[in-house]
Order: structure tokens, then sequence, then C-alpha cells
């Protein structure tokens, strides 16, 4: 595994506890204000840090997909908050987890990705894991 992908993979499971904790407490539109806040204030600083240059460049066509990916994401996280009220985290992550199947079939025609054995594999293995949550494994 890549090392850089550590961050994103610590920063979700950590997160992930916070969100259930948090919707615990306040309401999950609350949570999901609270979170965008933070993350739209620390933007400067990732753009210092990062020393990232032509990082707010205006482009129509992006800024509309972005818009949309905000309205996406936010219709996501929503959900995914409500879920978290009722549900035990790791079903919930379980089943939301289950995201790269969708994004594995739409990258195969949308940007015309081709499958080989590996992302097959992987796929597969998605599938058999939600299988195994919705139906349980009766012996173990």
């Amino acid at each position: 595994m890549k090392l850089q992908f550590l961050i994103p993979i610590v920063s979700w499971s950590v997160l992930a506890i916070f969100y259930k904790l948090a919707v615990g407490r306040i309401h999950p539109i609350t949570m999901q204000l609270v979170s965008c806040c933070i993350g739209v204030a620390l933007i400067p600083i990732y753009l210092h840090i990062l020393s990232v240059e032509k990082a707010l460049v205006w482009n129509t066509a992006g800024m509309i997909l972005a818009v949309l990916a905000g309205v996406v994401s936010a219709i996501g996280s929503i959900s995914y908050l409500y879920l978290l009220k009722s549900y035990d985290v790791s079903e919930v992550l379980g089943f939301t987890s289950a995201y790269p199947i969708l994004t594995f079939i739409f990258s195969i025609f949308i940007f015309n990705e081709q499958i080989n054995l590996k992302k097959a594999v992987g796929f597969f293995m998605v599938l058999f894991g939600i299988w195994i949550l919705n139906n349980g494994i009766k012996k173990w």
C-alpha cells in the first residue's frame, strides 16, 4: 500500500467515530454545518502548507462540477449522519463503504476505464462483504 493513502484512511476512520459520538448529542444538520465551516476555514492553511499555486483559478465548467459535487456530498453526508443516529457505526460504514461498486461501474462507462483482474477481484470482494453484512454468517 502507498504510504500517502494512510492519511485519508486514518482520518476517515477517526472521523466516523467523531461523527457517531456527535450525532448522539447534536442534530445531524448541525453536525454537517459545523464540519463544512471547519473545512472551509482550513482551506487557506492547506494552500499555505502545500504551497499550491493557481489553486483558485476560475473555470466555469469546473466550478459547475464542483457545485454539483458539493450538493451530492452534502446529501450523502447528511444521510450518513442520520444513519449513524439509528445504527451501529460499523454497520453503517460497512454498507456505505460499498460506494466503490458504483464508482467502479460508473468509471467503466463514463471514463472508459479498463477492467483488470485486480479491479474485478476487489469488486467481488466488496460484494461479498456486503452480502456477509446483510445476511450474516450463521455459524462462524
